[in-house]
């Protein structure tokens, strides 16, 4: 059989579709939060799987949610969500306390509280590994969804963890919430604009001698977003599709361990109420029914 490489490339409005969009986001990001090298790389690396070849292809389409993810964080910085309601602070520390509050000594603590005077090197350790496993490790599984045939399966979690993004991010602006670590700075007022803090995980940068999270937490301006917890949302949303998709029996556990370990990271490390936790693997578990027993069975049953 000849090999034409013709038939590889995407068609010609295809073609000019991809220049065209690319260059509306190149433009419209320099214009308002400005080009990063980033921005060239994952947008390069995209255009590689997409011209490259139709198996290529058809995985570059699959991560679009993906790409969409990164680019929604990244101009949301533009519209910040203290501006549109009222900031919850206080009272959000006083029902973790009421619920799920630890007498010490007489004193009701907040779980937060707790771990903040009972910290050890393992665990400050292993809580750095996992919460950087948020986003990374949901691409991973994408990925590996597609590359191990499991490509009905790729496009539903991938879309569906769009969808799970959009609704944590409405809910972001419906209700914005301080995280622990600011109550136990800066106590019950709100602080506009006001960036954010690695809270507990600066102990993994001391461990290590690096300022990783330092860094990170210092860039972003998304301060009162603790409702619901996203970190814990979106490993616990593929481990769901691990289930889903019968995974190999290893991918499974380590998807279990990581959301486990990242549901604990999140409240030891001050990022995240034990409240902000629960909403996060509940929403998780609300957007996966919706996506597998009514978006799919309804409307899309080709996926199925």
């Amino acid at each position: 059989m000849n090999y034409n490489p013709r038939k590889e490339l995407p068609s010609q409005r295809a073609a000019l579709i991809d220049i065209a969009v690319w260059t509306c986001y190149y433009v419209f990001t320099q214009m308002t939060i400005g080009l990063r090298p980033i921005h060239l790389l994952l947008s390069g690396l995209f255009n590689v799987l997409f011209f490259a070849s139709r198996y290529t292809r058809s995985l570059a389409l699959c991560m679009i949610p993906f790409l969409l993810f990164g680019i929604k964080y990244d101009y949301q910085r533009l519209f910040p969500n203290y501006l549109y309601n009222e900031i919850c602070v206080e009272e959000l520390y006083n029902l973790e306390k009421s619920l799920f509050g630890v007498n010490v000594d007489g004193q009701m603590l907040t779980l937060n509280e707790f771990f903040a005077q009972h910290t050890c090197a393992i665990a400050d350790f292993l809580a750095g590994i996992f919460y950087l496993c948020w986003v990374p490790v949901p691409v991973a599984f994408g990925f590996y969804l597609f590359l191990s045939g499991r490509q009905k399966v790729c496009p539903r979690f991938t879309w569906g963890f769009l969808l799970l993004n959009l609704a944590g991010f409405c809910i972001y602006y419906i209700f914005p919430a301080a995280p622990p670590w600011y109550y136990a700075q800066y106590g019950a007022e709100p602080i506009l604009g006001l960036l954010g803090s690695p809270a507990g995980l600066v102990r993994f940068d001391h461990l290590l001698g690096i300022t990783l999270f330092q860094d990170m937490y210092g860039m972003t301006s998304n301060v009162y977003a603790a409702m619901p917890s996203m970190h814990c949302t979106f490993c616990f949303f593929s481990f769901l599709y691990a289930l889903k998709s019968r995974s190999h029996w290893s991918v499974r556990t380590l998807l279990g361990i990581i959301s486990a370990g990242i549901c604990f990271t999140a409240v030891y490390s001050g990022h995240h109420y034990l409240l902000d936790v629960i909403a996060g693997v509940t929403l998780a578990f609300a957007v996966y029914c919706l996506c597998e027993y009514v978006i799919v069975k309804r409307f899309f049953r080709f996926c199925v």
